[in-house]
């Protein structure tokens, strides 16, 4: 009989909750969201980035992602700029308060995801990481 409790996307929907909300907590100091500081990470890694490029690194809709360009241009983290030949075709800069944040901000991925996982050894990670990449694909796939 089906139990909700143990079903693979309920369990990690729940995981992922948990471990959104811990990352926001932390990032609330600096006054943005995980969700911005996911798109600071990703338009200053490539300096300058194509917003359907961003939705599809993020995997959120462009809908969502012109919100969100929306309300990170208005707080002067980031400018668009049009392309002249391709009106639909917008590019993404990081502003200097918008590289400054990122820069203040970058280290806590990497200590939260440290901290959240300090107890797993590698080899449990190296399963861990394996088998979540499977059922990913065969998420995509269904």
């Amino acid at each position: 009989m089906f139990k909700l409790e143990n079903c693979v996307s309920y369990i990690a929907t729940n995981a992922s909750k948990n471990l959104a909300e811990g990352f926001d907590k932390k990032l609330k100091a600096y006054g943005i969201s995980r969700v911005q500081w996911t798109a600071l990470y990703y338009i200053g890694r490539d300096e300058e980035m194509i917003q359907k490029q961003l939705s599809d690194l993020m995997r959120i809709r462009e809908s969502s992602t012109t919100r969100l360009i929306d309300r990170m241009e208005k707080e002067g983290l980031i400018k668009r700029k049009n392309d002249p030949d391709n009106r639909r075709k917008v590019s993404l800069t990081l502003t200097e308060k918008g590289r400054d944040l990122r820069a203040e901000s970058f280290h806590h991925g990497e200590e939260y995801s440290y901290y959240i996982s300090q107890d797993v050894s590698d080899e449990d990670m190296k399963t861990f990481m394996k088998v979540l990449d499977l059922m990913i694909k065969r998420a995509d796939e269904y």
